[in-house]
């Protein structure tokens, strides 16, 4: 069996998109129209979760076509999933924690108007080849601490998340759950 071939190109990225909440600087989420696409995106995780257990969240991209589909997803040098991002937030929207993909520095360039050096992040492009039906899972375990490290506390939040497939930035429908003592 062979594996995804692996294109060979380079990105940069720069931010703090999880302090912001910002998918990918630069970028607008596409909102589709009442055209079905092929592929969706949805996060599966429990809706009820005890106090201080890691919840396991997946999100999942699916092929609802007829036809295969070959997706181009971005993955960091230093991360061994493609390039993705979970929010958990309050219901009244105040991010708890937040995934963001692993930066991987690159080497420096020089800006050549200004002739200064420049460091970004480095990543590579891959594609995946999903047939009509074929889901591709990203999986994430988060420990129920904050962005400080703290625990978090008995309540209700949200779960929102998003995935750049080629020029496309796909958001899944929010999803809700509780922890409970």
């Amino acid at each position: 069996m062979t594996s995804p071939p692996l294109l060979a190109s380079v990105l940069f990225l720069m931010g703090a998109l999880c302090r912001h909440g910002n998918v990918w600087s630069g970028a607008e989420t596409e909102r589709f129209g009442p055209q079905p696409q092929p592929l969706s995106l949805h996060i599966e995780a429990p809706r009820v979760v005890r106090r201080g257990t890691p919840m396991r969240i997946e999100l999942v991209l699916v092929n609802h076509g007829t036809r295969p589909v070959v997706a181009s997803l971005g993955r960091s040098l230093s991360d061994t999933q493609p390039n993705f991002f979970l929010w958990i937030r309050k219901r009244d929207g105040v991010t708890v924690w937040c995934r963001a993909p692993v930066k991987s520095p690159s080497m420096p360039s020089r800006d050549s108007a200004r002739s200064q050096p420049r460091i970004g992040y480095a990543s590579v492009t891959f594609e995946i080849r999903l047939a009509p039906g074929a889901s591709y899972r990203l999986k994430e375990q988060w420990p129920q601490r904050d962005r400080d490290g703290n625990p978090v506390a008995v309540g209700r939040y949200l779960i929102t998340g998003s995935l750049r497939v080629g020029q496309r930035v796909l958001e899944p429908p929010v999803r809700a759950f509780r922890i409970v003592n």
